[in-house]
C-alpha cells in the first residue's frame, strides 16, 4: 500500500467519524455500560481497554474537557467497586492501577483531540493550472475554498490584502 493510499483510507475513516455526529449522551450512556460491565464482571476480571471507548467518543466529538473528566472519573469508579467486594490484594495496588489507567486515559485524549485539530491536507492535490480548481477523489472539479472546506476544519474569511487596496481601489 502506498503511504499516499494510506492516508485516504485513513481520511476516509475520519470522515465517517465525523459523519456519526456522537452526541454526549451517547458517551454517556457508553460509560454507564461499561462501568456496569466492570462491575458484573467481579474483581478479577477487568476489561480497562473497554473504557477507552466512550473516553475517545467524547474526545472525538470535540468535547475536550468532558473527555479528561471521564479519563479520570471512569477508572475511579472501580475504587468504589471493594466496597461490594472482597478484593485479594492490597487497596494501594487498586490505586496504583488507577493511576495508570488515568495517565493513559488522559493521553487517549490528548492524542484524540490532536488528531482532530491537525486535519491537515496531505498528499498531491490536483489543481488545474487556468482557473485553479481541484479535483476530488470522485473525480469532478470544485473551486479550492469549497475543496479545503470540505477536507479541513478551516473556513475561509474574505478581505482585501494591502497591495490589491492599492492596486485596484486606487484611493
Amino acid at each position: 500500500m502506498q503511504p499516499l493510499d494510506r492516508f485516504y483510507s485513513n481520511q476516509k475513516i475520519f470522515d465517517a467519524l465525523d459523519k456519526l455526529h456522537i452526541k454526549p449522551w451517547h458517551w454517556i450512556s457508553l460509560s454507564a455500560l461499561v462501568a456496569g460491565a466492570d462491575f458484573i464482571s467481579g474483581p478479577h476480571i477487568q476489561f480497562p481497554i473497554l473504557y477507552s471507548i466512550p473516553i475517545s467518543c467524547a474526545a472525538w466529538s470535540g468535547n475536550r474537557r468532558p473527555a479528561f473528566v471521564l479519563a479520570i472519573v471512569l477508572p475511579s469508579i472501580r475504587l468504589i467497586f471493594p466496597l461490594m467486594w472482597v478484593l485479594p490484594w492490597p487497596a494501594g495496588d487498586s490505586m496504583v492501577n488507577v493511576a495508570i489507567r488515568i495517565a493513559v486515559f488522559m493521553s487517549i485524549v490528548y492524542l484524540i483531540s490532536l488528531v482532530k485539530e491537525l486535519r491537515v491536507l496531505r498528499g498531491f492535490l490536483h489543481v488545474c493550472g487556468y482557473c485553479g480548481h481541484m479535483k476530488e477523489n470522485a473525480g469532478n472539479w470544485i473551486s479550492q475554498q469549497d475543496y479545503i472546506t470540505q477536507h479541513s476544519e478551516a473556513v475561509f474569511s474574505h478581505g482585501i490584502c494591502p497591495d490589491c487596496v492599492q492596486k485596484f481601489m486606487k484611493t
